[in-house]
């Protein structure tokens, strides 16, 4: 099992806001990529948590269900050890989220759909790539 099934049905739920806002409330960007940055959270946590349960896979790689102080920090860490460009990428999302829920100033259409069309093609090769890992 690659994935805590609690944490990816969460992950799934997100998900379904994030399509739903940009089908059918095309000028939410703001609530649409908070709820983007936590789909894709959710996704990374679900599979630290289920390598938690694998003695083989290494500390990095692993968090508990319940973390919550450095969940963030330590998801971040874990996509930047897996590729540099990727951890950049969740780093900036997550600013983006930060924009979201606390500055003044909107999430723009073209920040959420960049943001959105690297994630939909990020989280597909990463559900396939640890789906049986």
């Amino acid at each position: 099992m690659a994935f805590d099934e609690y944490l990816k049905t969460k992950y799934e739920k997100n998900w379904q806001c994030v399509e739903m806002l940009r089908e059918h409330q095309p000028r939410h960007f703001d609530v649409a990529a908070s709820r983007l940055y936590y789909a894709i959270f959710l996704l990374i946590k679900s599979n630290m948590v289920a390598n938690g349960k694998d003695e083989r896979k290494p500390e990095s790689s692993k968090m508990s269900a319940d973390a919550s102080t450095k969940a963030h920090k330590l998801a971040l860490q874990y996509i930047t050890d897996l590729n540099k460009m990727e951890g950049k990428q969740l780093r900036d999302l997550r600013d983006l989220r930060n924009i979201a829920d606390y500055e003044p100033k909107p999430v723009t259409r073209e920040e959420f759909e960049r943001n959105f069309k690297t994630w939909d093609k990020w989280r597909k090769a990463f559900l396939a790539t640890h789906r049986s890992a």
